[in-house]
């Protein structure tokens, strides 16, 4: 056995969880899912409880309860993504789709899982004492934020003053010196954020549940082109290689103020956004019990998508 039961069939087209995603993505890992036996298996075996102190070994066990609620809820297929928004805010995204009957309990693990997060925070920031400098924020709105009629949670996380230095890697996911998480289940969706641009994600994903998108995750080409090419793929990515060299210059924006370096990253910033055509590449897996595939997507010298079909795929 490999231990293939975690991946489901292999999907030669896009999925309706990726019809309900924007399209825009600078990364995209989709996955398609099958049995979590072996993941739930994994979690309880390799998380040493045990050896976790109080007050946090009973939060590290409401987390994995959670997670396992989260895995027995989820049909069909994940997916994982990147976005970073004109205005540079970059935001993390996990979505699943849910089993109908399952809504509640994964709106319940992924509860766990937050609640977690904040007791965490609360029991550092109590280890502080008067040190408020050390200490995070954190604030937890059950239900609390209506977004586009979705009544969705929303956890808050204002970074400490003595590790403001250390985030600065992740300003682009910053918002005000905070870093925020959204979330909620709705339509058979569970949707996940975290980033500067997690509200206004959310809020898209929400507007669009129950209706058609007029352009989607699943209108992308390069996933198209590769599940083509290679008769369907379990593990399906793509990687926009321009939106990539703009986060990278807005990185560097963000993290100085030499009036100099500023023109000369406006500059850049301003010939990419000139370039036509598409960058994107794209990679693929497919495994069975006897076999595997493996397909590449890439952009040829006019900037439009090639691909290496079935018969070109490397069998592993």
């Amino acid at each position: 056995k490999l231990g293939l039961d975690p991946l489901g069939k292999a999907r030669t087209t896009a999925t309706q969880l990726e019809g309900k995603l924007p399209a825009g993505a600078v990364f995209v890992t989709t996955i398609s899912f099958g049995n979590p036996e072996m993941l739930h298996k994994t979690i309880d075996s390799q998380i040493p409880v045990d050896q976790v102190p109080a007050p946090f070994d009973t939060m590290v066990k409401d987390a994995i309860k959670g997670t396992h609620m989260v895995l027995n809820s989820i049909a069909g297929n994940v997916v994982v993504a990147l976005y970073v928004d004109k205005k540079g805010q970059a935001t993390a995204m996990l979505a699943a789709g849910i089993k109908g009957k399952k809504e509640d309990k994964a709106l319940e693990g992924m509860r766990k899982i937050n609640a977690t997060m904040k007791a965490g925070l609360d029991a550092h920031a109590a280890l502080q004492g008067k040190n408020a400098n050390a200490k995070f924020g954190v604030t937890l709105k059950e239900g609390g934020l209506k977004i586009s009629g979705v009544k969705a949670d929303q956890l808050t996380v204002k970074i400490a003053k003595d590790f403001q230095d250390d985030a600065k890697d992740a300003a682009l996911f910053l918002k005000k010196n905070s870093v925020e998480s959204v979330s909620f289940v709705q339509d058979g969706v569970a949707f996940w954020a975290i980033g500067a641009g997690a509200r206004s994600l959310g809020s898209d994903v929400a507007r669009s549940l129950g209706k058609d998108r007029s352009t989607s995750m699943a209108s992308e080409g390069t996933l198209t082109t590769l599940r083509e090419g290679m008769d369907g793929c379990q593990l399906c990515m793509s990687f926009d290689a321009d939106e990539y060299l703009r986060i990278r210059l807005l990185d560097m924006k963000a993290k100085t103020t030499d009036k100099a370096k500023l023109k000369e990253i406006k500059a850049q910033l301003s010939k990419l956004g000139k370039l036509k055509g598409d960058a994107d590449v794209g990679v693929g897996l497919r495994f069975s019990d006897k076999d595997g595939a493996a397909g590449l997507v890439v952009p040829t010298a006019d900037r439009k998508s090639t691909r290496l079909n079935s018969s070109h795929c490397v069998h592993l």
